[in-house]
């Protein structure tokens, strides 16, 4: 018996997928299949992953500029306004902020704080202060 172990080519994996699919499609309760479909997810993640830190290695790709650490984005998920969030992982004071969106600072604290709702316009120049999308800024 040949225990080395060998790397599924992405055909493979989507050959293996289909059949999983099939096979709970035929029987949805067949809870085979749907570990084959979590570990056919989970070698997919990983080879993304792997090509992503090639790609970083090579010189050919950039981190991305939208990475938040843990801390701030359970900050967001706590309730705190993403708008400040963002603006405190950009380093930027809110009159920097204001002045780069061409909102006062008292109307940005207002926004930051929930007391007022912005139009799309102010946060499509908010969001392009920050660079970041709109959807970013809003919960």
């Amino acid at each position: 018996m040949n225990t080395e172990a060998r790397k599924l080519t992405a055909d493979e994996l989507e050959g293996i997928e289909k059949r999983a699919l099939d096979r709970i499609n035929a029987d949805p309760t067949n809870l085979d299949a749907l570990d084959v479909l979590r570990m056919v997810a989970a070698q997919k993640a990983a080879i993304e992953d792997l090509e992503d830190l090639e790609a970083l290695a090579e010189g050919k790709a950039t981190p991305r500029r939208d990475f938040m650490p843990d801390e701030l984005v359970g900050r967001i998920l706590a309730g705190e306004s993403p708008l400040k969030i963002w603006r405190i992982h950009r380093g930027m004071n809110q009159a920097a902020l204001a002045a780069n969106a061409g909102v006062t600072q008292a109307y940005l604290s207002e926004l930051e704080t929930g007391k007022k709702h912005g139009t799309v316009d102010v946060y499509k120049r908010l969001a392009e202060a920050l660079d970041v999308t709109i959807d970013d800024l809003v919960r």
